[in-house]
């Protein structure tokens, strides 16, 4: 198991699914930057493009992606306190 979770293991972390427009991703980006800066999560510096480091609170959700999204179903969630 400690293998496969070095090696092998690729989580998928979905924050948007969308048909944005993509002259209008930057916009979106700097947006969703900004309430997520105002909620009080920790955001990186400028030289990281502003990937996120830190957060306190919420839920992790293990959801299999293989099937059609109308069929995707959590298995497991995990309270992140």
């Amino acid at each position: 198991a400690e293998e496969w979770a070095r090696k092998k293991f690729m989580p998928h972390c979905s924050l948007l699914y969308s048909g944005i427009d993509p002259t209008k991703v930057e916009e979106k980006r700097e947006q969703l930057l900004q309430d997520i800066r105002e909620a009080g999560i920790a955001v990186g510096s400028k030289d990281d493009k502003g990937s996120i480091n830190a957060w306190t609170g919420g839920s992790v959700w293990f959801v299999p992606t293989h099937k059609s999204i109308e069929e995707w179903s959590p298995v497991a969630k995990r309270p992140l306190v």
